[in-house]
């Protein structure tokens, strides 16, 4: 088994962090944690992490209403929340949302006889899921 991870909150140094139990308690579905996964990616990556030694860096998303372009909206509102923090930051990630459909009326993806894709961005949550 890997070693437990230790805190890097508020706890003391060295501090067991409390594993999540085995079935996933509701409201932690696989969406949010693959968008909590993606932007502790993005954010980590821009952010100057070795100016701040044994810091905790804590962004707090909380998603109002979700009528599509979530991910994106995410990301532009962290990296302001970190620009207005004053982070030294290697650089300033933007996000945008876009669906690419096949050609008129396909939703499956694929490119149409001719190569013609239709893009749309910044789509609504019924659009994003292709109903």
């Amino acid at each position: 088994p890997s070693p437990p991870a230790t805190s890097g909150g508020d706890g003391a140094p060295g501090e067991r962090m409390k594993p999540l139990p085995a079935p996933l308690p509701p409201g932690l579905g696989a969406s949010e944690r693959e968008l909590e996964h993606f932007l502790r990616d993005a954010l980590s990556s821009c952010i100057m992490l070795e100016r701040y030694p044994r810091c905790v860096i804590q962004v707090v998303v909380q998603i109002v209403q979700a009528d599509g372009g979530v991910l994106g909206t995410a990301v532009n509102c962290a990296v302001m929340a970190l620009m207005d923090a004053g982070l030294a930051m290697r650089g300033l990630p933007v996000a945008s949302t876009c669906v690419v459909f096949g050609g008129a009326g396909e939703k499956s993806g694929q490119e149409r006889v001719g190569g013609g894709v239709t893009v749309w961005l910044d789509p609504t949550a019924e659009e994003e899921s292709g109903e």
